[in-house]
């Protein structure tokens, strides 16, 4: 498994939305933002699904995933690739739970996707972003 650093950690829980891209199991692609709620180990990205769409099916189909984490303006951010799990009960669901609500976004969100990252690339527009830096 890929190892998320601090400094990728802080960049995640800024709140920006990540991009997630899907594909389901015909390769038919996906992307559609998601706010990352947390990151429970070194190794894994926690985020709620609040409507049970393209991205859901996806992964009920695939569970191979990416999540984009980018800071436009300095042109940074980094890649996470892996798989999923999906979540309806327990301290992950519990989790998103609270932070849906504490965000306003309603009490009883779909489930819970853990992204269990075994990839991690950085985005500079340079040639580094060939290479995994995790």
């Amino acid at each position: 498994m890929a190892r998320i650093t601090d400094e990728m950690k802080d960049m995640i829980l800024e709140r920006r939305p990540a991009l997630i891209a899907t594909a389901d199991a015909s390769g038919m692609p996906n992307v559609s933002p998601r706010f990352i709620i947390d990151v429970p180990s070194e190794s894994t990205l926690l985020y709620g699904d609040n409507f049970a769409n393209k991205s859901f099916d996806n992964l009920r189909q695939n569970p191979r995933v990416a999540v984009l984490v980018a800071d436009y303006e300095e042109y940074r951010g980094f890649q996470f690739k892996g798989t999923v799990t999906h979540h309806t009960e327990g301290p992950y669901y519990e989790a998103v739970r609270r932070a849906f609500q504490a965000a306003g976004w309603g009490e009883h969100p779909v489930q819970a996707v853990v992204v269990h990252v075994e990839e991690i690339y950085s985005i500079r527009p340079d040639a580094s972003s060939r290479s995994r830096i995790g």
